[in-house]
């Protein structure tokens, strides 16, 4: 299990983009499940499926292929490249795609007037710390926890029988539970990083 480098320039700006992209999905979401942690798949960053109107739809920010999808159990599916375009625009065009594939669809969530403004997008970047965090999302699943995302500031949670006994920061790169820390660089260099992460998850879980 290799974990890549979190360091590039380009990092802080794209954070703050995919907290706004993230932020939407969760929005959505929220407004029509009460719910708003996104999920972690092998594409990105996911809201699990809804149900609305007629229909059952899940968003997916795709960050290895660097794609914003919208795809509906019957089958039709609706992409946009995430090339740092504002929220504004890509919630105008999503609440047209979901009020058009189900009719008794109405949203609540809405993007700010502040949203409309380009933002700095480095798909590179972005793919770099998903990497990190579905790896660790997936290890402490077979440690026997449940993984999910903050949007607002992109942290990892990892909680055991709902609640919460450490994060990912996504900001920092570390792990932090308990007043304990594993440094990613640490991590990232160490001679077998999967086996390091899963005794730390291990001793984690024990303590609690």
């Amino acid at each position: 299990m290799t974990f890549p480098a979190l360091d590039a320039p380009s990092w802080p700006d794209t954070h703050a983009a995919l907290c706004a992209y993230a932020g939407l999905a969760a929005a959505i979401k929220a407004s029509l499940s009460g719910d708003g942690d996104l999920g972690c798949n092998t594409e990105g960053l996911t809201t699990g499926p809804i149900a609305a109107g007629d229909q059952v739809f899940e968003i997916c920010m795709a960050l290895h292929a660097g794609q914003w999808r919208i795809r509906f159990a019957d089958g039709a599916e609706w992409q946009r490249p995430l090339l740092g375009q504002p929220v504004q625009e890509l919630a105008e065009e999503t609440f047209l795609v979901l009020e058009t594939q189900a009719a008794q669809l109405e949203i609540e969530a809405e993007a700010d007037a502040g949203d409309a403004e380009p933002m700095a997008y480095d798909r590179g970047a972005a793919a770099a710390w998903f990497q990190a965090a579905i790896r660790i999302a997936a290890s402490f699943r077979q440690a026997g926890g449940e993984a999910y995302v903050e949007a607002d500031d992109l942290a990892l949670s990892l909680a055991i029988d709902g609640e919460e006994i450490g994060v990912f920061n996504a900001a920092t790169g570390e792990l932090e539970a308990g007043g304990e820390r594993l440094e990613y660089d640490e991590l990232r260099h160490a001679e077998d990083p999967a086996d390091v992460l899963a005794q730390w998850f291990e001793d984690l879980i024990a303590g609690d």
